[in-house]
């Protein structure tokens, strides 16, 4: 098992019912010993807020979708699917939110012998609502 960091980008819809959905994008880069690769994922996402008018509320999503990873000699490209369990906590009024999610991801075999795997991840950010 290993740490790393993976910066992302979110884009989706927010209701006032607590049902969102949105794209999320994340890509990440790593040269060690002159081995380079580079990891590129996207996901569609459902989320449900269970408390979406309170300030702060728990969460609950689910999406899928597909990660690119390319090597120096290689590209790979490998379904994703996962779950995610979380807390909100709205700020500025309610056009934007601090956000911390638990998130399984099971990373799919693909053609070249990848035998595919299972991501934990604890995502940390910032939605911005534009109302």
């Amino acid at each position: 098992m290993a740490a790393s960091f993976a910066p992302g980008l979110r884009l989706g819809t927010s209701s006032a019912s607590g049902n969102d959905f949105y794209v999320d994008f994340g890509l990440a880069s790593t040269s060690v010993s002159g081995f380079s690769a580079t990891s590129f994922q996207t996901t569609l996402n459902y989320q449900r807020a269970f408390s979406p008018t309170s300030n702060t509320s728990p969460f609950l999503n689910a999406g899928i979708g597909a990660m690119v990873l390319t090597s120096d000699s290689d590209t790979f490209t490998n379904t994703v699917v996962g779950v995610g369990l979380g807390v909100r906590s709205l700020v500025s009024q309610g056009h934007g939110a601090i956000r911390g999610e638990f998130r399984i991801d099971y990373i799919g075999e693909d053609s070249q012998g990848f035998a595919g795997g299972t991501a934990i991840g604890l995502k940390l950010g910032f939605d911005l609502y534009l109302k």
